[in-house]
C-alpha cells in the first residue's frame, strides 16, 4: 500500500525547499550589500552611528550623566570653531568645556568641520597634538582632563547649522583626588 501527499502539500514543500536553498529577499533597509538606501524619509539614516540619540535632542542641547550628581542638562549650550573647536554649556551647578584643536588622526577640526568631513572622533586626555581635553567648573573646584582621565568626543555632523556628537570622559579635580565621570553625554548645539 503506497502512500501519496495530497497536491497542495508537495507544492508546499517545494516551497519551502526553494526558499531555504535561496534564503528569503531581503529588503532595502536591511541589505547588507553595501549599496545606498534609497528609501527617502526613513527614520533610520543615523544607523550605526555612536550618537544617534544625539539627533533627537532640542535646539541648543547639551546632556550627560555625572557620578553624583543630577543628570547634566543644558539647553544653553554653542560651539564654536574660532581657533580650534570648543563645546561648552552649563547648567547652573556645572559648567562643561570641551576642547580641541585636532581630531586623532591630526586633522584640523575647523577646517573638516568647514568641509563637512564627517564623522570625526577627537581624543580627550592631556592637551596635547593630538588630544583635546575636558574641562569641568563647580563653583571654585576646577576638573580637568589629563593623561590619566582620558575620554573621546565623537562628532556626526550637523543638523541645520547645529553640530552634533557625543561623548564620554573622566576629569579630575586641580586641587585633589576627586574624579568626575561623565558618561552617556551628547550634545546638538548652534554656533556661538
Amino acid at each position: 500500500m503506497s502512500r501519496h501527499l495530497p497536491r497542495w502539500a508537495t507544492t508546499l514543500l517545494a516551497l519551502i525547499l526553494v526558499f531555504a536553498l535561496l534564503g528569503c529577499p531581503s529588503t532595502a533597509d536591511d541589505d547588507d550589500s553595501g549599496a545606498a538606501d534609497d528609501d527617502a524619509g526613513d527614520d533610520d539614516d543615523t544607523a550605526g552611528d555612536p550618537c544617534s540619540a544625539a539627533w533627537d535632542l532640542g535646539a541648543a542641547t547639551i546632556e550627560a550623566t555625572v557620578d553624583g550628581y543630577p543628570p547634566f542638562a543644558t539647553t544653553g549650550g554653542r560651539y564654536t570653531t574660532a581657533g580650534g573647536l570648543v563645546v561648552n554649556g552649563t547648567d547652573g551647578v556645572l559648567s562643561l568645556t570641551l576642547s580641541s584643536l585636532v581630531d586623532e588622526d591630526g586633522q584640523s577640526l575647523p577646517d573638516a568641520i568647514d568641509a563637512g568631513a564627517y564623522p570625526l572622533h577627537v581624543l580627550i586626555g592631556q592637551n596635547g597634538a593630538f588630544t583635546g581635553y575636558a574641562t569641568v567648573y563647580e563653583g571654585a573646584t576646577t576638573y580637568i582632563s589629563d593623561d590619566e582621565h582620558t575620554g573621546w568626543v565623537h562628532l556626526s555632523g550637523v543638523d541645520g547649522a547645529e553640530l552634533v556628537g557625543c561623548f564620554e570622559f573622566e576629569a579630575k579635580s586641580a586641587t585633589g583626588d576627586e574624579v568626575q565621570v561623565w558618561t552617556d553625554g551628547r550634545f546638538h548645539v548652534p554656533p556661538m
